[in-house]
């Protein structure tokens, strides 16, 4: 595939990097804050906040702090200039972000049934499938058609790296929209099936992408209740 060589592409990974280490920041804030307003009087330490945070958040937080130690040297120097198209795919995923927040404000807001809320997550499932899930497949697809080969063995012209790097983000994307998914079809089971199904038990979901964490609970008029914890 013929070089464009496009500066763009290093630039916002220059851009990009601060963002996963802010995001970890601001998500430990947001713990703290929340752990602060369930007990004001408690005495926080940043290593309960912490730990509690991890263990609800894992997956994301390895994500922002480990694939800047592997991704940005990738982009920046490893790949010597190669691979603009497929570092491009590679970006597409961030096209979910913005349905992603919006759902998280409007949950804020307690617009869960709201119209808007609905045709969002919606969206959101739609563009996580095609710029998360089946932008990867879609790259070794164009490859395979520019190198004459088949799909099949498009792998074994890849250098190891890369198809590890895109089997470790494909397998990510693949997990979180199953995440999507469990979420879109318990919203039009509607309460009434929750209810019947887990009446006071734990929602064992990821709390990734907005969804219920394992320290909620589902009541019995069907009503998302936070489970009260001792500091």
């Amino acid at each position: 595939m013929q070089e464009m060589r496009q500066p763009v592409l290093t630039q916002y990974a220059c851009f990009g990097l601060s963002y996963f280490y802010y995001d970890v920041v601001v998500m430990f804030i947001e713990g703290y804050l929340d752990e602060k307003h369930g007990n004001p009087q408690g005495d926080l330490h940043y290593k309960h906040v912490w730990s509690k945070l991890f263990k609800k958040k894992k997956l994301i937080i390895l994500h922002h702090l480990l694939l800047p130690i592997f991704g940005f040297p990738a982009v920046t120097m490893w790949r010597r200039s190669k691979g603009d198209f497929f570092l491009a795919c590679v970006y597409l995923n961030e096209m979910s972000t913005p349905f992603l927040s919006l759902k998280a404000i409007l949950d804020k807001l307690g617009m869960r049934k709201s119209t808007l809320y609905v045709t969002n997550g919606v969206l959101l499932a739609t563009v996580f499938l095609f710029c998360r899930v089946l932008v990867y497949p879609y790259m070794y697809w164009c490859y395979s058609r520019y190198a004459g080969i088949s799909i099949l063995s498009t792998p074994l012209r890849i250098p190891v790296f890369c198809n590890t790097f895109c089997f470790f983000l494909f397998s990510i994307q693949v997990y979180w929209f199953v995440i999507i998914m469990k979420g879109v079809l318990r919203f039009y089971q509607g309460p009434a099936n929750m209810t019947e199904k887990t009446p006071t038990s734990e929602v064992c979901l990821n709390g990734e992408n907005g969804f219920l964490h394992k320290n909620h609970r589902v009541a019995g008029d069907g009503k998302v209740m936070k489970r009260k914890t001792s500091i």
